[in-house]
């Protein structure tokens, strides 16, 4: 018992040892300041010698006092390797852990965006406050970032609790700066493929990371899609509206991998929340993105408002869904005050033969189809089935219009691939 009892101190010391920030650790080198200077694109380029016993330690970079103060772009260098190369980097605090000799060579690039055209904006003050200190943990490397102090701590730890050493690394990839974003982001894909659920926490911290880049924060909440966590939905549902289409979609994507009884509820309250014209919006974007969440757009369907049922009504077709095809067919026997054209192309959509025969009967039926013989013909097409033509040839011959005769051949060379008269 007392041997169990020492490992799981020690255990819980390496856990804990490179969470406080290295501040009971005494500075090597600074805090030193390095500002943007020149102006406009010109870089601001210093080194220094930095004298200290060989071992590992970490490079604190401490990104601007708040974020117009940040260089846009920043490059490090120890002994010539690049420790972060030249990029913009929007991490209040960088941690970089690197090996130093007893004499090594620190250079610092920062410099601001070259502006478009010929104005000259006013120069705002940026710069970077740099400091060594002995790592706390030896074994960790590469570049890591956040937007706080704290939220470092919680990046590192998150790493730190991932069990199976694959996975670990996969992460270790994955949050590591000095790699490019490709690395990163397969390496993040490779974590997903892997189901190890001790990462949730590190995916949940990546995808929140308002300072992350986009391409990972979208990776990050595809793996907790796979990962299949249903308390992660609230979190989830809060970026379908995000206006970054990678996060949106990829957001979209995850939430598709839950059954639909835990996300109907959330997505719900989530569209009546918003007005019709953005509930419209989101609902095609999520779909668009691969999305069939079928009940709640059914709901949609029975709204009290006309314009919402017309997109529910569009959607249902492209969801090619049984359900879907039956609220349409509904629809289609009776409609109502409802206008029959968006419900016949969207059966047309659904690609579902049941929709097959009662489109023909409204082919053949003059008074019912009349103003309504192109979208017919065009839906008869999308259908597919070459039975199809003989309905879209009887209109052509009893056509309205030389403009509508033209839909209709035009539908049914797509249909046959050969001319209908």
């Amino acid at each position: 018992m007392k041997a169990v009892n020492i490992l799981v101190i020690l255990f819980v010391a390496v856990i804990a040892a490179p969470l406080s920030w290295a501040a009971d650790e005494k500075p090597v080198f600074g805090p030193k300041t390095y500002e943007v200077r020149e102006r406009f694109g010109l870089e601001n380029r210093s080194s220094d010698v930095v004298k200290v016993r060989e071992g590992r330690y970490m490079l604190k970079l401490q990104n601007g006092t708040v974020p117009l103060e940040r260089p846009d772009f920043l490059e490090v260098m120890v002994n010539g390797e690049k420790v972060l190369q030249e990029n913009p980097y929007l991490h209040a605090v960088i941690a970089c852990y690197v090996t130093l000799k007893k004499e090594n060579t620190l250079t610092v690039m920062v410099r601001d965006a070259k502006p478009s055209g010929m104005r000259r904006p006013a120069p705002t003050p940026k710069s970077l406050l740099l400091t060594v200190t002995p790592a706390r943990l030896a074994d960790f490397a590469g570049a890591y970032g956040a937007a706080s102090g704290n939220d470092l701590q919680v990046l590192l730890k998150s790493i730190l609790s991932i069990r199976d050493p694959e996975a670990r690394s996969r992460a270790e990839e994955g949050a590591n700066l000095r790699n490019d974003l490709t690395h990163r982001t397969t390496s993040l894909g490779k974590l997903a493929a892997l189901k190890e659920r001790t990462a949730r926490d590190f995916l949940l911290f990546l995808y929140t990371d308002m300072s992350g880049q986009p391409e990972v924060r979208a990776e990050a909440a595809t793996a907790l899609g796979v990962l299949g966590d249903n308390t992660v939905i609230p979190t989830l549902m809060r970026e379908i509206v995000n206006p970054n289409d990678l996060i949106r979609t990829a957001t979209a994507r995850a939430l598709s991998l839950y059954p639909e009884e835990e996300t109907a509820g959330p997505l719900t309250r989530t569209l009546t929340a918003l007005d019709s014209m953005r509930m419209g919006a989101l609902i095609r974007s999520l779909t668009a993105a691969g999305w069939k969440p079928v009940g709640v757009v059914l709901q949609l369907a029975d709204s009290s408002d006309p314009y919402v049922v017309g997109i529910a009504v569009e959607i249902l077709g492209g969801l090619q869904e049984s359900r879907a095809t039956d609220r349409l067919l509904a629809l289609f026997a009776d409609p109502g005050s409802r206008d029959l054209r968006p419900i016949i192309s969207a059966l047309g959509q659904s690609r579902d033969l049941r929709a097959l025969d009662p489109l023909l009967k409204l082919a053949a039926d003059p008074k019912r189809r009349a103003g309504k013989e192109a979208v017919v013909g065009e839906a008869l097409a999308d259908l597919g089935d070459q039975r199809g033509a003989a309905g879209i040839t009887e209109m052509i011959r009893k056509s309205p219009s030389d403009a509508v005769t033209s839909q209709l051949k035009a539908s049914c060379r797509k249909l046959t691939g050969r001319e209908c008269r």
